[in-house]
């Protein structure tokens, strides 16, 4: 499951290249979360799991990327990232 969710965590929140046009880039987002989404699809297919055993590796996963050598705006994405599943979670 681990792998699962670092390899969605990479397909929506990878580095960008920072001088991308607003056009380009929004295209490319569309592009990285139509692959997430047909990844996740695909692997429900193979593998059975609830949505939430994923959600619960999104977190660790996303905050253990924090330490890999990373361009600061993807780490500054991480940590909005890591800040909305803790503000999530807190409410349960």
């Amino acid at each position: 499951m681990a792998d699962l969710a670092r390899t969605l965590v990479i397909l929506k929140y990878g580095g960008m290249h920072s001088g991308m046009k607003p056009f380009k880039l929004n295209a490319v987002l569309y592009v990285r979360n139509l692959l997430a989404h047909k990844y996740l699809r695909s692997y429900r297919r193979s593998f059975h799991f609830s949505l939430d055993s994923l959600k619960e590796w999104m977190l660790p996963v996303t905050a253990a990327r924090l330490s890999e050598n990373l361009p600061d705006q993807e780490k500054e994405r991480l940590v909005m990232l890591v800040k909305h599943h803790i503000e999530n979670n807190a409410l349960k």
